[in-house]
């Protein structure tokens, strides 16, 4: 993902080397509108990692929340192996 450093740092290059052009004024709006684009895309990107990261933490607090009422001295791993080998000397009967 693209920093705003590096849209910067792009965009002065870019400057650089369009100084060199015929139209500096039209070089330099063309600089500015990529500049402002790229800002964009940015900031939506962040907008999109932050609701993502929104939906993670509701997630695992849904999660939290449905295995709360389950005692602390209780552990749900130990279930799990317990319910398994069960399940397999019930097989191989």
């Amino acid at each position: 993902m693209q920093t705003l450093i590096d849209i910067e740092e792009n965009q002065l290059n870019k400057l650089l080397f369009y100084t060199h052009a015929k139209n500096g004024t039209e070089a330099i709006t063309k600089i500015i509108q990529d500049y402002l684009s790229q800002k964009d895309k940015l900031n939506n990107q962040l907008e999109n990692n932050h609701l993502v990261v929104m939906q993670k933490k509701q997630f695992l607090k849904n999660i939290q929340n449905r295995f709360s009422s389950i005692p602390k001295e209780i552990s749900l791993a130990d279930e799990l192996i317990a319910g398994r080998r069960f399940e397999a000397l019930r097989e191989s009967e």
